[in-house]
């Protein structure tokens, strides 16, 4: 658990921040013999939900230039 690495942190996720995104159907929690309904309800039940903060985003805007051009060219280079 993340909060056995910060010690002496109560909080669920040791005060770590992560960002979680994708498709939540590639990463099922791994529940023996569990039901479709079963695998659901872990999901949207979990103690977790209450801690997490989901931001939206506000503004999706296309950059034209040369900034886009660089920032495309980097994240091909990864």
């Amino acid at each position: 658990v993340l909060s056995d690495i910060r010690f002496g942190d109560n909080s669920h996720l040791g005060c770590i921040h992560r960002l979680f995104a994708g498709d939540f159907a590639q990463i099922l929690p791994a529940i023996q013999r569990g039901s479709r309904a079963q695998t659901e309800a872990s999901l949207q039940r979990s103690f977790l939900w209450p801690s997490l903060r989901i931001p939206a985003l506000q503004q999706i805007r296309v950059w034209e230039g040369e900034v886009n051009e660089a920032s495309a060219l980097w994240v091909h280079q990864l």
